[in-house]
């Protein structure tokens, strides 16, 4: 009896050994005290490696998120760049005296949160300027238009001008997209609308449209107590978040 267990316990084992240098291992060493041949898995056995998460960074060293919507990917939250993707400094107007004068490229903190004026955004008139990091833009109209048809905007809202949707500044602030509701600054220099409302730049429209607005440069804004995004005309040195698309 004791013979037979020995021998079923020397074949069970032996029957183990087999069977682990027969499977297929992540390692290509070979351990040469026991002389056990270790083979690289097959390729159809190899798990592809997922990509690393994209991780953007600007001038300043600040990191971003992102999120693909549709065929666009955004920033995950508003820009905090002090300088333009080239290294050229923006004035820092978070003195309301400067703020109120400047009509040059700026931005002004409240301590935590970044608001750039409209020279700061588009330099040249309408020519984007390298506020964001390189091979992304400040968001435009156009690319605002394709979040909201995404978002469930209807067509016949899309180039208008007013509140558009009904339920798109919930889902902006509850989603992926993470709207910060940081508020605006205005002209005067005086920090209004945080925690229900934000606003963003979205650069240039179409030029006949702008004749109808003095020329007025154009936003999204949205407030959480009426639910809708609104495109409205707003003075260039009002001080308003950004956010950023890729190319």
């Amino acid at each position: 009896m004791k013979t037979l267990i020995l021998f079923s316990f020397i074949c069970f084992a032996c029957t183990k050994i087999e069977y682990i240098i027969e499977q297929p291992m992540k390692t290509t060493m070979v351990n040469d005290s026991i002389n056990v041949k270790v083979t690289k898995p097959a390729i159809d056995t190899v798990k592809p490696v997922k990509p690393a998460k994209y991780v953007l960074h600007d001038i300043d060293g600040n990191v971003y998120d992102s999120i693909v919507i549709g065929l666009q990917t955004w920033m995950t939250e508003n820009l905090k760049t002090t300088k333009f993707n080239d290294g050229t400094p923006l004035i820092d107007a978070s003195i309301d005296s400067v703020w109120q004068n400047t009509r040059q490229a700026a931005y002004g903190t409240d301590g935590y949160n970044v608001f750039y004026n409209f020279p700061a955004v588009y330099t040249d008139g309408w020519t984007d300027n390298k506020l964001c990091p390189v091979g992304w833009h400040v968001s435009t109209d156009s690319d605002w238009m394709l979040l909201e048809a995404s978002l469930g905007v209807p067509d016949s809202e899309l180039n208008t001008f007013g509140s558009q949707g009904t339920i798109v500044a919930y889902w902006l602030e509850q989603s992926g997209f993470k709207a910060r509701l940081e508020g605006m600054r205005t002209s005067t220099g005086e920090y209004i609308g945080g925690g229900h409302s934000a606003f963003w730049w979205c650069g240039m429209v179409a030029m006949d449209q702008l004749i109808h607005y003095n020329g007025s440069p154009v936003d999204r804004d949205i407030s959480l107590f009426l639910g809708s995004i609104d495109r409205r005309a707003v003075e260039d040195n009002e001080g308003l978040s950004v956010r950023c698309v890729k190319n």
